[in-house]
């Protein structure tokens, strides 16, 4: 209810009102792991909007909301040249290859924070390094990899962790089965490359079945190229055994119906947020893993059955399949690195077993990559509850 505050606080809402939150604490009622939700340091929320756009010129609205500030709410504008944004994306997308380094991932982080963010709320933001950055945006600010912020030297993504919520009305409550948080292993469907055109994809599922192999603590079912059919992705999610799925392979954003986005399938069918409406036991999390360039931000892939299908767009892919009840979605904004990819997955899903919040098991992966040099320590994108726990600490044996 805290967040849904500080979110509206944000919005045109309380542009003519002053708001201030008092708190009281009340006594705990119940263990955290039945409300599936772990207490920590508080977050900040910050609220990204598009207000305008004039000529060449854009407008955003910036906002930042805490507990612990003097002021609940701080809003500041900025006004920059689209034609600067476009050009600094498309540098950005062209940097980010094989030989980069987290050091030029920084250093674009670091153009982006002070083109689009007012001094006011960069200000805000370093006084806030130990608190993970909750980004709320909607569609026009989605396209900034907010995971690269940086401010000085501090990155966000690796200290106190960074993590998205999507500003889009009417957003269904998610469905999944509470009981299964109990059960002693992560049940994982496991969909590999269905249209057998990404040997990266390949090897990220067989990475996936070897972690899975060193600890009882996982169980997989694989689903696998000709085999990852729609009928029998949505019979394995309709079967309700399933805490997470891991899906290596295509997805795709059709930008005249961002409804109609999704997961492709063998014979290029796609898995969209309608196909799962009404199915009640869904798993908790979607994490897509882009291997290859098949999923190129902004370009053309190769064709489907219908032409207006187009590149990966994360946020439109994100809320296609949580307008069909999905509570999580974790995937990769760039095509990830094969060793950068196992450490990461290593490191995710030990931190989840070990009965930590997605926030923090994603936090141990980017900060694991991060100590290899990688590039990759800023590409993992979350749209859902930071705090949200997947599994009660589990036996790895």
């Amino acid at each position: 209810m805290k967040a849904e505050v500080y979110r509206l606080g944000g919005t045109p809402l309380f542009e003519d009102v002053d708001l201030d939150l008092d708190e009281i604490e009340l006594p705990p009622s119940e263990p955290v792991s039945a409300r599936g939700l772990v207490s920590g340091p508080e977050p900040a929320y910050m609220i990204v909007r598009q207000e305008s756009l004039m000529g060449d010129r854009l407008h955003f609205s910036v906002s930042v909301l805490g507990s612990g500030m003097k002021a609940a709410v701080v809003t500041a504008g900025r006004d920059f040249d689209e034609l600067k944004l476009t050009r600094l994306l498309n540098k950005f997308d062209a940097a980010v290859g094989p030989n980069s380094n987290f050091k030029d991932v920084q250093s674009y982080g670091r153009q982006f924070s002070e083109l689009i963010l007012p001094v006011e709320i960069r200000t805000i933001l370093e006084s806030m390094k130990d608190r993970h950055i909750v980004v709320v945006h909607d569609a026009p600010a989605a396209r900034i990899p907010w995971e690269t912020l940086t401010i000085n030297d501090w990155s966000a993504a690796v200290e106190g962790g960074l993590s998205r919520r999507y500003l889009a009305n009417n957003l269904p409550v998610a469905a999944w089965l509470e009981e299964r948080r109990a059960q002693p292993s992560l049940k994982l469907l496991l969909v590999v490359n269905p249209l057998g055109d990404l040997s990266g994809a390949e090897k990220e599922g067989d990475r996936i079945l070897e972690l899975a192999k060193a600890t009882s603590a996982i169980g997989v079912t694989e689903l696998r190229q000709k085999d990852a059919t729609k009928p029998a992705v949505l019979s394995a999610l309709r079967s309700g055994n399933y805490d997470c799925v891991h899906y290596a392979g295509h997805a795709f954003f059709d930008s005249q119906g961002p409804g109609r986005s999704g997961l492709v399938c063998a014979g290029q069918e796609i898995l969209r947020g309608l196909d799962l409406a009404g199915i009640s036991n869904l798993p908790f999390l979607v994490f897509f893993n882009a291997c290859e360039a098949g999923r190129v931000r902004g370009r053309l892939a190769r064709p489907l059955k219908k032409p207006t299908v187009q590149a990966f767009e994360s946020a439109g892919v994100a809320e296609a399949l949580m307008r069909g009840g999905i509570a999580n979605y974790m995937s990769t904004y760039w095509p990830v690195g094969d060793d950068a990819a196992e450490t990461f997955s290593e490191n995710f899903y030990k931190g989840a077993l070990a009965g930590g919040t997605i926030g923090s098991a994603l936090l141990a992966g980017r900060r694991a990559v991060l100590g290899r040099g990688d590039r990759d320590w800023a590409d993992y994108i979350l749209y859902g509850n930071f705090d949200f726990v997947l599994k009660q600490q589990v036996s790895q044996s």
